[in-house]
């Protein structure tokens, strides 16, 4: 029998015989090696100047946050991607990237966000529902 280089699947030849282990165990492989992420949101509550933690229940590997804010007759696509390495912020106008902790980071058993003084166009508007996944 042959397998895959990468996660070892077995690939049968025609003198093979199909076996009930070597099958679950490739089904297994393939199982843990899909990725796996779970979707959630929250409601903004006005705060400013704060750090808010938000729990998954486990260490993501990535999580990207968006949001859409109409204030004083504007709407602003406002948003965050998450990794152990970077930060990414953006909005309807740019994107910058920062060192991981700022604006938001994250944690073992989830993410946090620092709200800064500006929760009526971010990501922690009062009332606004902002929509987040994440990824094991």
């Amino acid at each position: 029998m042959n397998y895959t280089q990468h996660y070892q699947l077995p690939q049968w030849v025609e003198t093979d015989r199909i076996m009930m282990d070597d099958f679950n165990d490739a089904m297994d492989k393939i199982d843990q090696g899909l990725p796996q992420f779970v979707t959630g949101s929250y409601t903004g509550t006005g705060e400013e100047n704060i750090t808010k933690h938000y729990s998954l229940g486990f260490r993501p590997k990535m999580v990207i946050l968006r949001t859409e804010n109409t204030y004083s007759g504007n709407t602003y696509d406002t948003g965050l991607l998450l990794t152990e390495v970077a930060c990414v912020a953006f909005n309807s106008y740019s994107a910058y990237m920062r060192a991981p902790g700022s604006p938001g980071g994250i944690e073992d058993d989830g993410f946090y966000i620092n709200h800064d003084s500006s929760a009526a166009t971010g990501l922690n508007r009062e009332g606004v529902v902002q929509h987040y996944w994440a990824w094991r």
